[in-house]
């Protein structure tokens, strides 16, 4: 009977004795009756020397995740408590067991992380009767731990015959390998190299793994892993070798001295941190805006719990509603609720820059592991992955959801200005990416877009709600939302709405005293020219030719017109300008004109943000003058 359901492995993160290699790459897993021990493996000689117990039965399957330093390993005892356990295994730090979900899916085999996707793969057992075996290829997810078959009915064996897919190593280039133990026959030993396709599950073999004279191997090849290129391969009687990936001949390097070593794993080559004190500048990070308390901090955290808030917060600039002539902020507790409006054409909030679109294009930024002041029991580690759960990618409702979408995905990971952190759609690693551990973090901006909904009657309101989830590696949750709201604007109509209007001239016309939202547009001082100097000189206007006697004489009279010169012979110049020393600015009627201290918003091109220097709110958080209450 074959189980199609999905696989759902305990990922556990264990101690191994406290250790920091310093030249060592290679790692690898020695079972030893109830337990397993972490060995490190000398690639020139083969010799393993042990690192200590990891705490879990028959540990086979290995992977490195050089990024964060984490083995990741695949327990594979049939018959023990702990078959189907994935384990997360730091090698330099002693760490808890943390159960993160069932044990099942049977024995696992090998494990590797592709260098390319950061896709990590394991074989796993699925079709084989009996004592289970390692025969499918499934892919791991890194923070649950659970396995999801690349191809749920598809044998690794393309003849359904052989199984003990127990070695497993992803090349430099992205190419999977596996080995076995045995073919299907029983009895026999035919240890072969093969190539996985990552998309059908299914091998090809490469060869039988047999030494440069043609004799094949006497023992079962359990464990393979990619270093510097070069694949190297534990055997079941104790041995490493390194295997050609092209022919599968192999070539001894040497005996561990510890018994079988069964999963391998690079992590790179450590180096320990210097004990000397470095020299030099030391280099900060740009500390992000969600930092600060209030009022002074613009970021809304998205209604999930305070000791998880800091994880991930939005960055948006609301325009508030008016109340008498005043804006009135959208607070809960003194922090920005998570919603935020926007009328059709409102360039303070609306950037698609068209009017009467019936749409609003929002600008939003998102920052992640903040040490936020407000939220003093939240302490942020990393970000490992995010889920995009609104727009729900399985009912998108129309091509703004889509748009919305794939923004939200790419910001997560790899578009410019994004985390790059792994993107989840369910249970499934959507966008392959890596632990994010930077603090104060913030993306670059980008829009999002809310289009009004069409009636008989013309355009109406309508409002999106985002939802994040976000992750640490430790599996720390914070869920976020945010409500999105785009009204159809009523500028234009010659009558003052004054919960969001201060003028209305029956036209949505900027530069005419009120703008495009109806808004009353500040008027731009015009610039104050420097009064003439009286200096006793020669003064000449330009275009004009001076032709003095030999010998001028010059008259300096000082008068409030400022100096006269009288040189002899001077001809007469008709074009001089005047020069007015006082100029008047005369602003738009009802103006009052109130300066803006302007900061940026800091860690990323996000926002800028302000406060009042002047007018009946000084010192409150603004970001153009009508926050202020000017008008303007």
């Amino acid at each position: 009977m074959r189980n199609t359901g999905f696989c759902f492995l305990v990922v556990t993160t264990l101690a191994a004795v406290g250790y920091t290699p310093a030249n060592a790459a290679l790692f690898g897993t020695v079972p030893n009756g109830g337990d397993t021990t972490l060995v490190v493996i000398n690639t020139s000689t083969g010799a393993a020397t042990a690192v200590g117990p990891i705490g879990a039965v028959d540990v086979q399957g290995l992977a490195g995740r050089p990024g964060d330093g984490k083995l990741f390993g695949g327990t594979n005892n049939a018959n023990s408590a702990s078959a189907g356990e994935v384990l997360t295994i730091s090698p330099a730090i002693n760490s808890s067991g943390t159960v993160l979900g069932p044990a099942d899916g049977g024995p696992v085999g090998g494990v590797a992380l592709s260098p390319t996707t950061s896709v990590m793969y394991a074989t796993c057992s699925r079709f084989t009767t009996g004592p289970k075996k390692p025969d499918c290829l499934c892919t791991v997810n890194q923070l649950t731990g659970e396995l999801t078959p690349v191809n749920e009915f598809n044998h690794l064996d393309p003849g359904w015959t052989i199984a003990n897919f127990n070695g497993l190593a992803a090349s430099p280039g992205g190419v999977l390998y596996a080995s076995t133990t045995k073919t299907g026959n029983p009895g026999s030993s035919e240890p072969r190299l093969y190539t996985v396709n990552t998309t059908t599950g299914i091998s090809s073999v490469v060869g039988q793994i047999r030494d440069g004279s043609n004799v094949q191997l006497n023992a079962g090849v359990v464990g393979l892993e990619f270093v510097g290129g070069v694949l190297y391969g534990s055997t079941d009687d104790a041995r490493i070798i390194t295997i050609d990936p092209a022919t599968g001949v192999y070539t001894l390097v040497g005996s561990t001295g510890v018994g079988s070593v069964q999963g391998l794993a690079d992590l790179g080559v450590v180096t320990p941190a210097p004990s000397a004190t470095p020299t030099g500048p030391t280099p900060t990070a740009t500390p992000g805006p969600c930092i600060p308390g209030m009022p002074a901090n613009p970021c809304v955290p998205g209604g999930g719990s305070t000791k998880t808030d800091c994880q991930l917060e939005w960055v948006v600039n609301p325009v508030p509603l008016l109340k008498n002539g005043m804006p009135v902020p959208d607070l809960k507790n003194g922090v920005q609720r998570n919603r935020a409006y926007c009328y059709d054409g409102d360039p303070r909030c609306d950037f698609d820059g068209v009017k009467d679109n019936s749409s609003c294009t929002f600008r939003i930024g998102l920052c992640i592991n903040n040490t936020d002041a407000r939220f003093p029991a939240c302490t942020p580690l990393d970000l490992s992955s995010m889920e995009v759960k609104g727009p729900n990618p399985r009912s998108l409702k129309d091509a703004a959801d889509s748009a919305n979408l794939a923004t939200l995905e790419g910001i997560a990971d790899g578009a410019p200005g994004g985390f790059g952190v792994n993107v989840f759609r369910g249970r499934t690693v959507h966008i392959p990416g890596i632990s994010n551990p930077l603090p104060n973090r913030c993306s670059a901006s980008f829009d999002l877009v809310v289009p009004c909904k069409s009636s008989s009657r013309g355009p109406r309101k309508a409002k999106k709600t985002f939802k994040l989830k976000a992750a640490s590696s430790a599996g720390l949750k914070d869920s976020d939302s945010l409500k999105l709201e785009c009204r159809p604007s009523t500028c234009g109509n010659s009558i003052v709405e004054s919960d969001h209007e201060t003028c209305d001239d029956g036209n949505r016309t900027n530069g005419d005293g009120c703008n495009q939202a109806c808004i009353i547009e500040v008027a731009t001082p015009t610039p104050t020219p420097a009064p003439p100097t009286a200096t006793p000189t020669n003064t000449v206007p330009v275009g004009a030719t001076n032709t003095p006697t030999s010998t001028p004489t010059q008259t300096p009279t000082d008068t409030p017109s400022g100096p006269t010169n009288t040189p002899t012979e001077t001809p007469t110049i008709t074009e001089t300008p005047t020069i007015t020393a006082t100029p008047s600015v005369t602003p738009t009627q009802g103006v009052t004109i109130i300066p803006l201290r302007i900061f940026p918003g800091g860690g990323a091109p996000l926002i800028c943000q302000g406060t009042c220097s002047g007018g009946p709110t000084p010192g409150k958080v603004c970001g153009n003058n009508a926050d202020c209450g000017s008008g303007g």
